[in-house]
């Protein structure tokens, strides 16, 4: 099954034709994984909707963020 295990904080994106370059201002580790409600089948996402995560899941991944 998969989750999200981790939350990564972009500092910025430089974008072209063939991809991205990520650079990366911190990496969280997620006490609580967070179960979205289909399989994560890439490895990149742009953004945690393309998780198709629910209302209530958005709020309690809210709530872990708040507390590290």
């Amino acid at each position: 099954m998969s989750s999200i295990t981790h939350i990564v904080i972009v500092e910025s994106i430089d974008r072209y034709d063939e991809g991205a370059d990520f650079y990366l201002k911190t990496i969280i580790k997620l006490q609580n994984p967070v179960v979205p409600n289909h399989a994560i089948r890439k490895h990149e996402n742009w953004n945690l909707s393309d998780f198709g995560l629910t209302r209530v899941q958005m709020e309690n991944f809210r709530l872990q963020l708040n507390t590290i």
